[in-house]
């Protein structure tokens, strides 16, 4: 076949030819080249894809380990708390008076034990603050559990270094689940200012009665003063965790007040608490833990909960003859009645 000039590369038509072949071979070139630096950015494109997709297969696995060790951690922590629950005898009933569940010594188990307590039978708890941030936290809690309440105030060991100020307090005294002052009194164990710590429960005994609830007592080793104060203002209420004699117990009730007895009862070297449980009208015992604190023997010096107060009923009930049932019983009407929790 003859090849036919070209009419763009003039009359030569072999050299026309020869151009145009040229030319073409230029152009396939430069075809060539593009496409190879199209080809290379499809490669760099798929390479960025691949690297974003480990980078995602590795977010994965990271988020499915977190969540495999969020698992595994619930798991033990169940395992941990149905160990503890385990070991106790019936504690159906029992009403926990004082404790402190927003405290550290709780993390990790504290959902699964509340949860554990209060689907066994537990009655109810009032967990108690001891400064503005506890007291929002025992709030907090109580909102989480139909059978907590909420005490709010500032603890001896607690108390900020200048005179009292209770404003911050006054919004938490509107919420439903808080049913007392507390937990606040006089500590002289520890060297903290003595007329500091009398300021602050004075105010506070005046701030429960504006408020119209119940007081919720610590006192260590500041019996005398404790009274005195308690005789001056006369607040509904509870000492707790009572550690006095028989006759500072008798001054006590002739104020109306209650006692708390925990888990010292159950010690060896109780001999004033026992005194005390023998002549104590049923109508006044309140039983409390002080947790994670205080634990009942056989438990002594362990995590303190709810749960062990069965310990502690014993041990009462059999310093008064009666049934631990009678004991449980009563003291959880008892703080109900105190707390004006309803049933």
């Amino acid at each position: 076949m003859n090849k036919q000039p070209n009419e763009r590369t003039g009359s030569n038509g072999e050299k026309a030819v020869g151009v145009e072949t040229a030319a073409n071979k230029a152009a396939a070139k430069d075809k060539f080249a593009a496409k190879d630096k199209i080809t290379a950015k499809d490669k760099s494109a798929a390479n960025a894809e691949k690297s974003r997709g480990n980078e995602n297969t590795e977010r994965n696995k990271t988020s499915k380990a977190a969540e495999t060790g969020k698992t595994a951690e619930s798991e033990n922590s169940a395992e941990e708390v149905q160990k503890m629950l385990d070991v106790l005898p019936d504690f159906r009933g029992i009403f926990d008076s004082h404790a402190h569940y927003d405290d550290e010594k709780f993390d990790g188990i504290r959902a699964p034990l509340l949860e554990g307590l209060f689907s066994g039978g537990l009655s109810g708890i009032v967990t108690c603050g001891c400064d503005v941030d506890s007291s929002k936290a025992a709030i907090a809690l109580s909102h989480q559990y139909k059978g907590m309440y909420a005490a709010v105030g500032f603890h001896p060991e607690n108390l900020p270094p200048h005179e009292p100020e209770l404003s911050a307090l006054l919004p938490l005294l509107e919420d439903e689940k808080t049913v007392a002052v507390g937990e606040i009194g006089l500590d002289y164990y520890w060297d903290i200012e003595k007329p500091l710590q009398k300021a602050w429960f004075e105010a506070q005994l005046v701030f429960a009665n504006r408020a119209e609830l119940p007081v919720i007592v610590h006192d260590r080793e500041a019996h005398a003063d404790t009274l005195a104060l308690l005789q001056k203002y006369k607040p509904r209420g509870v000492v707790h965790c009572f550690s006095g004699s028989v006759e500072t117990a008798k001054e006590l009730l002739k104020l109306g007040l209650y006692l708390g007895v925990g888990g010292v009862v159950t010690f060896k070297n109780a001999r004033k608490t026992v005194e005390v449980c023998e002549m104590l009208p049923s109508d006044r015992l309140l039983l409390e833990t002080d947790c994670p604190y205080l634990a009942p023997a056989p438990f002594r010096g362990k995590l303190c909960h709810s749960g062990l107060i069965a310990f502690t009923a014993a041990r009462i009930a059999e310093i008064r003859g009666v049934t631990v049932e009678k004991i449980i019983k009563t003291s959880a009407e008892n703080a109900k009645r105190l707390f004006k929790i309803a049933e």
